[in-house]
């Protein structure tokens, strides 16, 4: 539930998915503690201080658990400090855990027209690097909105996509990019994308990653881990997609 995927907590009765977006899904700082705290329980199981050791490693844990959405909060603070210093008014802000890291956080920013992405690191809050991109109209969606897979694919981004329709080779294809999920600031470059496009034989679907080359991922995996504790802080520029 604290990841950005959630868990569907009143299964059968419903398959609504709840979470808190305060730690990634996957946090070695987290789950080694826990592995040690097994170990340690298992080796000393004889021994009566075995409780002792049980309860200890489940406060460190989960005391870390309530540092992360701790940290997620502030994110959004400052990141709509940021925004109301930048003349936005109505706006929906979330933030999101990124791969491994506890204080580098990536910031969705909504407006009725536009989708605003950036990273902040909560460990020196710096001035944020927007990313920003019209959001075409929902109306316009009508043609494929009841198509099973797309229904599948809201469902899972829980609400968090950004949508783009373009006209390529005759065709007109309808993009949705999962905005918890990406390595930069352009909100339609997502881990997880939908693209489902109109031709002569009718409505056919991919969800092909628009990062492809593992070299590029690895490059941007690197940027990613040295932004998040920065030296200094730069004014960055707000870059239109």
């Amino acid at each position: 539930m604290l990841t950005p995927y959630g868990t569907q907590l009143l299964l059968p009765f419903s398959d609504q998915r709840f979470a808190l977006f305060a730690m990634p899904i996957i946090d070695p700082l987290y789950t080694m503690p826990l592995f040690i705290g097994i170990y340690l329980a298992w080796r000393y199981r004889q021994k009566a201080q075995v409780h002792l050791i049980g309860i200890t490693f489940l406060v460190v844990t989960t005391s870390y658990l309530v540092y992360g959405w701790y940290l997620g909060q502030a994110a959004k603070r400052e990141a709509e400090l940021q925004l109301v210093n930048l003349g936005l008014q109505d706006f929906q802000v979330e933030s999101f855990p990124t791969f491994l890291q506890v204080h580098y956080r990536r910031v969705v920013a909504r407006t009725p027209t536009a989708d605003w992405v950036g990273y902040i690191s909560m460990w020196r809050p710096c001035e944020i690097e927007w990313g920003m991109a019209e959001q075409t109209p929902r109306s316009d969606f009508e043609e494929v909105s009841d198509m099973r897979e797309v229904r599948i694919f809201e469902w899972f981004a829980m609400g968090w996509l950004h949508r783009t329709v373009i006209e390529q080779d005759g065709n007109t294809t309808y993009q949705y990019a999962d905005l918890r999920y990406g390595l930069v600031t352009n909100p339609k470059d997502s881990f997880f994308s939908l693209n489902v496009t109109d031709t002569n034989q009718g409505f056919q679907w991919d969800t092909q990653n628009p990062i492809s080359n593992s070299g590029e991922i690895n490059q941007r995996l690197n940027s990613l881990f040295s932004s998040a504790y920065p030296g200094t802080c730069e004014r960055p520029p707000l870059v239109y997609f």
